[in-house]
């Protein structure tokens, strides 16, 4: 099982998907929990609680899903 402070130590990407209008998960909080991972992707958007919609975030989306779990890209 996985502690806080184990989180960065994950041989694992991770992409975090940040609305500024969120107020579900507050933009800090989501910034909070990226910086705990060693190969984290933000992903900022500007709308709330949703996965955004917009050409260029979806293509940001799928590029890091196509890039599979390699922690060195």
């Amino acid at each position: 099982q996985w502690g806080e402070e184990q989180l960065s130590e994950l041989p694992m990407r991770s992409l975090h998907v940040i609305g500024s209008k969120d107020i579900r998960v507050p933009p800090p909080l989501g910034q909070r929990l990226a910086e705990r991972f060693k190969n984290a992707v933000i992903l900022e958007h500007d709308k709330g609680h949703v996965v955004p919609q917009q050409t260029e975030s979806c293509m940001a989306i799928v590029s890091f899903i196509q890039k599979g779990n390699d922690p060195r890209i």
